[in-house]
C-alpha cells in the first residue's frame, strides 16, 4: 500500500521522467529541489 499523501499538497508534472532513488529520504529531497526548480 502506497503511503498516505496529503492531496491538497500535490502537483504532477507531465513529460518529467521519475527517478527510481530505492531510498525515500534523497528521493523526497531531490523532487522537492526539483519541484522549487519548476515553479520558479
Amino acid at each position: 500500500m502506497r503511503d498516505t499523501v496529503d492531496k491538497r499538497k500535490t502537483f504532477v508534472i507531465f513529460g518529467m521522467k521519475e527517478k527510481k532513488n530505492p531510498n525515500k529520504f534523497t528521493r523526497e529531497r531531490e523532487e522537492k529541489e526539483l519541484a522549487k526548480t519548476v515553479i520558479k
